[in-house]
């Protein structure tokens, strides 16, 4: 999980960075950014939780904790690398308030995106496990077809 916590922590420095530089370079909105770290976080979800099925752990915690991290190392670092290169400013007149309720939210939707994610995945994989533990472990072969 501590792999997987830190390969979605690594993304969201990238597109922070990567994205910033891009956003900066071509005149995009890098809000419409949004949109990728929700994949992360839902990416980071999935593997989570074929990481807690696998090793007999609850889906939802490791889910809302990876997440969470994710979540915060984007908020914190990704966000201070984005706003070092232009586009991540904060709108004038924002408050440090108005700053760290967003932060908050948009680490509790990476948690919430993420614990989705988990909970999907260790369902479908836990279900895929229990049908390969009740099928036979023989092969039937085919009839010989003569020509």
């Amino acid at each position: 999980m501590v792999r997987i916590t830190a390969a979605g922590s690594l993304a969201v420095i990238l597109l922070g960075t990567f994205g910033a530089l891009a956003s900066e370079r071509f005149g995009f909105p890098y809000s419409s950014l949004t949109i990728v770290s929700l994949l992360i976080y839902v990416v980071v979800g999935v593997a989570v939780g074929r990481w807690a099925a696998r090793h007999k752990r609850n889906a939802a915690l490791s889910g809302i904790a990876s997440g969470a991290i994710v979540g915060f190392v984007g908020e914190t670092i990704g966000w201070a690398i984005a706003s070092a290169i232009g586009p991540g400013l904060p709108p004038p007149g924002a408050t440090p308030a108005l700053l760290v309720g967003a932060a908050v939210f948009a680490i509790l939707v990476a948690a919430i995106v993420a614990i989705l994610g988990s909970v999907t995945s260790a369902v479908i994989f836990r279900a895929a496990g229990t049908r390969r533990a009740t099928q036979p472990e023989f092969e039937v072969e085919a009839p010989e077809v003569k020509p």
